[in-house]
């Protein structure tokens, strides 16, 4: 059974509303969208996951197509936490398997540590800000890189070149120069809708520390590309290896930091093959 796309009530009254589509029925996976994404960014395997458990995919506050008019105060990680746990428990269905890539793939970790009754089990995709161990010299040299690339980017939103800005993020996590222009359309539509999002980001945050993560206390898959780029190779590395034991990791083949675009089939069936796991099929 596919429901249509709905508009949630202010969670709670006075906050941005969340739109977010529902579809299938089963188990309920939430997945929440990076960096210039919104409620279509996981589109592309909606239909697979839809046929086994309920798909949940929402616009964080700020993003298409909710208001854009959002004070950057209002746009911190803790407020995007806030909201994914106001949206779960408004679901009503108990708690859920999460799922995010990028920056959603922090707001869920942050999701798993700080609200772990909402979370059945998690699915985290390249988060980032994840500090490498003391003794990393490739790590260090890479969250160095990382600094200077993102202030390449910066520099262009602050400019008010925020369409610029979005560009050349997409081809600096994706490590391909000229990227954007070679996706499609809907795909670059879908990402400059969320350009004036760059406006809104908080660019101070913390990242987790060994001493963090080892709290978690759920079922977590790391997921990765294969040819992603060194910083989310040697950050993803940490967090795996950081993670309690249990904790599980993919490497999607043929795909970069956007796997779940890259090689949706790929990740699709790791997502499945894990949460299955963890909520055997009735």
């Amino acid at each position: 059974m596919t429901r249509p796309a709905t508009t949630l009530p202010r969670i709670p009254p006075g906050r941005s509303g969340l739109f977010h589509v529902r579809d299938g029925r089963g188990a309920p996976i939430v997945f929440v969208h990076g960096t210039c994404g919104d409620w279509r960014t996981f589109e592309g395997i909606r239909a697979r996951v839809a046929r086994r458990f309920e798909y949940v995919s929402y616009s964080r506050r700020g993003h298409h197509p909710g208001p854009g008019d959002v004070r950057r105060s209002a746009c911190t990680v803790d407020a995007h936490v806030r909201d994914l746990a106001a949206l779960i428990d408004e679901l009503g269905t108990g708690p859920v398997h999460a799922v995010g890539n990028s920056q959603g793939g922090f707001i869920v970790l942050r999701l798993l540590l700080e609200h772990p009754a909402l979370v059945q089990s998690a699915v985290i995709g390249e988060p980032g800000l994840v500090t490498p161990p003391a003794d990393d010299d490739e790590g260090a040299a890479c969250v160095a890189e990382r600094a200077r690339g993102m202030a390449s980017v910066h520099a262009l939103v602050d400019a008010g070149e925020t369409q610029a800005g979005a560009r050349l993020l997409f081809d600096y996590v994706t490590a391909r120069s000229g990227g954007f222009d070679e996706l499609p359309q809907d795909r670059q539509v879908r990402w400059l809708d969320n350009a004036h999002t760059l406006r809104l980001q908080e660019r101070a945050r913390a990242p987790l520390s060994r001493a963090v993560l080892e709290k978690a206390r759920r079922p977590v898959l790391v997921v990765r590309g294969a040819r992603t780029t060194p910083y989310h190779r040697v950050t993803t590395r940490a967090l795996l290896g950081w993670l309690p034991d249990g904790a599980r990791g993919a490497v999607i083949p043929d795909a970069g930091h956007m796997s779940y675009a890259d090689n949706p089939d790929a990740f699709a069936a790791a997502l499945l093959e894990f949460v299955a796991t963890v909520e055997p099929d009735p």
